[in-house]
């Protein structure tokens, strides 16, 4: 978990006879806690040494805390508020995936043209057979494949690659899209000017070594502005994934 809720007043009824060492000791014990998702370890030396403990006063104050707001059990120091919330956190996490992949299996449900009966390359997904279309060299027939056929747009070296025409994220990363806000159809919509923008570049400036974290940024840049925040100018967006 990389946050956790505190509500103040209940913490603070909690904890207001402990003192400041106590006190902080107790918080470093809860950011472990949350951090790892796990009960804390039952080895107390080991445990005092992860939460940074080395004073006398500060270890007393660990054992202190723990058998006061923690419980010893197999797998070592439970607490049960912080379960709950990493349980909430997880089935939320988990419905949010679980929506995601429903929204896509419908899309391409929705996207298979009619086939016959039989036919096992009809009922891939979309996307997978675009992308297959996208990349396919041309290769002479019985002769040994030549990669200088390949069109030059689609090559990639570890200097990058131009985008390749009609290049089409993948699903998550769509999904990233409408998680950001593009939502009924401009993620499309973004798409189009993103494809348009870089097949426009001239030389080295087309040239991207991470096509996907290029369109997730783009992303990001478009939702600020819609936001109304400043753009910076002069982004290179395979910046940060």
């Amino acid at each position: 978990m990389n946050y956790f809720e505190l509500h103040v007043g209940d913490y603070d009824k909690a904890t207001a006879h402990l003192t400041g060492c106590e006190d902080g000791m107790y918080g470093r014990l809860l950011r472990r806690y949350y951090d790892t998702e796990a009960p804390l370890c039952a080895d107390l030396k080991a445990l005092q040494r992860f939460v940074r403990a080395r004073s006398k006063e500060e270890q007393q104050a660990v054992q202190t805390v723990l058998e006061e707001f923690f419980v010893l059990e197999a797998d070592g120091w439970h607490h049960k508020r912080c379960d709950a919330e990493i349980q909430r956190y997880r089935d939320k996490s988990q419905k949010a995936r679980d929506s995601v992949s429903k929204r896509w299996a419908k899309r391409d449900a929705e996207a298979l043209p009619t086939h016959n009966e039989g036919s096992t390359e009809s009922v891939r997904p979309a996307y997978e057979r675009i992308t297959d279309d996208i990349h396919r060299a041309p290769v002479p027939r019985h002769q040994t494949p030549d990669t200088t056929l390949v069109p030059k747009v689609q090559r990639v070296s570890a200097k990058g690659s131009r985008l390749p025409q009609g290049w089409t994220p993948e699903p998550v990363h769509m999904a990233f899209a409408e998680s950001l806000g593009l939502r009924n159809g401009r993620a499309a919509a973004e798409l189009e000017k993103f494809r348009d923008y870089w097949a426009a570049q001239p030389g080295q400036k087309g040239v991207k070594t991470d096509w996907p974290a290029t369109w997730r940024n783009w992303v990001r840049r478009a939702v600020e502005a819609t936001a109304g925040k400043p753009a910076a100018q002069g982004v290179d967006f395979e910046g940060v994934h």
